[in-house]
């Protein structure tokens, strides 16, 4: 899973809940970053903070789908700004929790957000 957000402490504690729950996990500051390592791994999901210095979360959701690449990978949104629902929802992603989130609710979305890829 690739963990997008510019908060280190977000990132780690995403980090060690994942890791938990045996997953991969692959850290990034930014959507610049984010993209970066996308050249040389593929996720089976991106959790996406979407407001970020230098490329936020819609700006990297759009250049995803500018690369071909947003319908392969599903979008996990997590945002502490409840304004942004409609854009989230016009935006496409997978689904969205608002900031700070129930762990529970949290593992619950990645789980359903995974079983597709998991019926393979």
């Amino acid at each position: 899973m690739l963990v997008v957000d510019d908060d280190a402490g977000v990132r780690d504690l995403l980090q060690a809940i994942l890791e938990l729950e045996d997953c991969e996990v692959i850290l990034a500051e930014n959507g610049l970053i984010a993209l970066e390592k996308l050249k040389t791994v593929q996720p089976d999901l991106i959790l996406l903070d979407l407001r970020m210095p230098y490329m936020d979360g819609f700006s990297f959701a759009e250049e995803l789908q500018r690369q071909g690449l947003r319908s392969a990978i599903p979008i996990l949104a997590l945002t502490a700004d409840t304004r942004t629902k409609t854009r989230i929802e016009q935006m496409g992603f997978g689904s969205y929790l608002t900031k700070p989130f129930d762990l529970h609710h949290f593992l619950c979305e990645i789980t359903k957000l995974m079983e597709p890829i998991q019926a393979y």
